[in-house]
């Protein structure tokens, strides 16, 4: 059998709960669209490159590291205000007979999630009250404990027998985060500190894992044949038509796409 791999990475981060891609748009000037799919949410013209190796996708990671939304906190003096998706889209092509080829695909999502934070009096004070400064960590903070809070009530829905609805939809953190976490495999790191200050933290960190780590989630292979003996060739052609035109459409909105932010970025590129 003739098999084939392919492997493409895709980098994002949300911030103030809307999707940047983190590689084209380092100035966080032009929100993405998420849509919904048959084969669930993806971001549209959201930049994607394809890898050869471990080196390649590092590469990247380092590189759109620069670009992520941080600034200066009690604890952190480059803390991230923004949740960072990286994905690697693997594609596994399958040549069963002349006639019939497989095609699966998986995603591997790497997550880093801000960390929440409490709004304290250190950070407010009469001469910065009225500041932007004050007022975008203020916004920044609302959307990182919103979209976390979102997510732990995912979590606890996943947990729950007879919960009957789980809601991705409530932001767009686990609008994308829907897919790994209702057929996938999910490991979660968390991050504690153990000063007596910061005990709260630490102890809703914990019972957030601890929740995270009942989950069980019946992981469900799909695989795509290129051709399907139930119906006609004729069929089988206009369907792959049709795909290949919403194909081309999706190309030419990414070109025009990439084409502005090299335009936009040519003095730091």
């Amino acid at each position: 059998n003739k098999t084939s791999y392919t492997i493409n990475c895709e980098m994002l981060q949300i911030y103030n709960d809307k999707v940047y891609d983190l590689l084209l748009d380092r100035n966080r000037t032009h929100p993405l669209v998420l849509r919904e799919t048959v084969n669930g949410v993806i971001v549209k013209c959201l930049s994607t490159y394809r890898v050869f190796s471990a080196d390649d996708a590092i590469s990247l990671i380092y590189r759109a590291n620069k670009y992520r939304a941080v600034r200066s906190t009690e604890l952190n003096n480059e803390s991230t205000r923004s949740h960072t998706i990286v994905q690697l889209n693997v594609c596994i092509e399958e040549e069963k007979n002349e006639s019939i080829r497989s095609i699966r695909r998986s995603i591997l999502s790497f997550v880093d999630l801000s960390g929440s934070e409490k709004w304290t009096s250190s950070m407010y004070n009469k001469d910065t009250s009225n500041s932007n400064s004050v007022k975008s960590q203020s916004r920044e903070q609302s959307h990182i404990n919103s979209s976390l809070h979102v997510l732990g009530k995912c979590i606890s829905a996943l947990t729950n027998e007879s919960s009957s609805h789980v809601p991705y939809r409530d932001s767009q953190l686990t609008r994308l985060l829907q897919r790994p976490l209702s057929n996938g495999r999910t490991i979660i790191l968390s991050t504690i500190r153990i000063n007596e200050r910061d005990v709260d933290e630490t102890v809703n960190t914990l019972l957030f894992a601890s929740r995270a780590r009942h989950v069980v989630v019946k992981v469900t292979e799909q695989v795509n044949s290129l051709y399907d003996s139930n119906i006609s060739p004729n069929q089988r052609i206009n369907q792959l038509n049709k795909i290949v035109d919403e194909l081309k459409k999706q190309n030419e909105v990414k070109s025009k796409f990439e084409s502005m932010y090299n335009t936009i970025n040519q003095d730091y590129i």
